[in-house]
């Protein structure tokens, strides 16, 4: 695995060992128009749903982890063949959508 992927990162700098199932570059969206909110990476692993802002430098991403939720408190759906991937929480009574900018 690259050095620089959100599941090393995690490792490394958090101390986070967390293994990753999957993970995509998403742009959220703001209130459910087609505005972009910033670059995300959104990572879904056994325990966890990581939400991490990235940050370009050089070739490489820099990720900064926002949201660390557990996988069974979210509710995570896919609209328009996993496009865009809509996160909620019950308990906190909100949502987010993010629309992928790479095809997995």
């Amino acid at each position: 695995m690259d050095a620089h992927t959100l599941q090393n990162i995690l490792r490394s700098k958090y101390n986070i060992d967390e293994e990753l199932h999957t993970d995509g570059i998403f742009v959220a969206l703001q209130g459910g128009t087609m505005k972009a909110n910033g670059l995300f990476c959104i990572g879904i692993g056994e325990k966890f749903v990581v939400v991490a802002g990235i940050h370009t430098r050089g070739p490489d991403f820099d990720y900064n982890p926002m949201s660390l939720s557990p996988v069974g408190l979210l509710g995570v759906t896919y609209t328009n063949a996993s496009t865009i991937v809509t996160i909620s929480s019950p308990l906190k009574g909100n949502r987010q959508e993010f629309l992928s900018v790479m095809q997995q």
